[in-house]
């Protein structure tokens, strides 16, 4: 059932089950918000489950949300799956879910550290909120294992395909199915891409314009 619903109804399972994350390996996902749903799903597969985000606030209400039951019940984990997904599945073990503030674009792991990475429906908010997708790539490619994977679940087609395209552009070997896309480290160190313009992120465009804007003026004045 996974195989032929997994895309569309179970998009985390599915892709980790591609991914090959298993027992004992450490993961992390990137910008979990208030969400305990993601990491109690890969909580279930692997050794530890790192849940990051940048705001100390959204990341003391998770740590909150974890400790609760009524909230453990409420999770999305649990809502949008089956009965009988529910009935056979294992509880996940709470223990392995880490919270910690980190920026995405500077994780707090050692290079070759981590067998997976997990953005669920979160890249896109690293620039909109001031980030830098750029230095969240090198971080994420950095912190993962030779031949792991990185994983994006995405909203629609259309983020797909940005972010697979940024994959391939910082040397992933990307594979893709549906909204989900999997980057596989195969570099050793990522290609630089940190002066091209769709991934400088918010601050940076805003700099790049203005430098632009002060150029036009200047040549208009002489």
């Amino acid at each position: 059932m996974l195989e032929r619903l997994g895309p569309s109804l179970f998009p985390l399972e599915y892709a980790v089950k591609l991914a090959g994350i298993s027992e004992g390996d450490k993961v992390a996902e990137i910008g979990c918000d208030e969400d305990i749903g993601p990491a109690l799903m890969l909580a279930r597969v692997c050794g530890v489950v790192y849940a990051i985000d940048k705001y100390p606030d959204r990341v003391k209400e998770y740590k909150r949300r974890l400790n609760n039951p009524i909230d453990l019940f409420l999770s999305p984990d649990l809502i949008t799956a089956p009965i009988l997904y529910l009935i056979k599945r294992r509880t996940p073990p709470i223990r392995k879910i880490q919270p910690m503030v980190a920026e995405a674009e500077a994780l707090p792991f050692k290079e070759n550290s981590l067998a997976g990475i997990v953005f669920y429906h979160s890249f896109d908010w690293i620039d909109g909120l001031r980030g830098s997708p750029a230095e969240a790539l090198k971080s994420t490619h950095d912190s993962l294992q030779l031949g792991k994977h990185a994983i994006f679940i995405e909203y629609s087609p259309k983020d797909a395909d940005e972010r697979e395209e940024m994959c391939r552009d910082i040397g992933f070997s990307v594979e893709r199915h549906g909204n989900i896309v999997l980057g596989k480290k195969i570099l050793e160190k990522p290609l630089d891409v940190s002066s091209r313009e769709e991934y400088l992120g918010v601050p940076q465009q805003i700099k790049k314009n203005a430098e632009r804007a002060r150029k036009t003026i200047r040549a208009g004045l002489r």
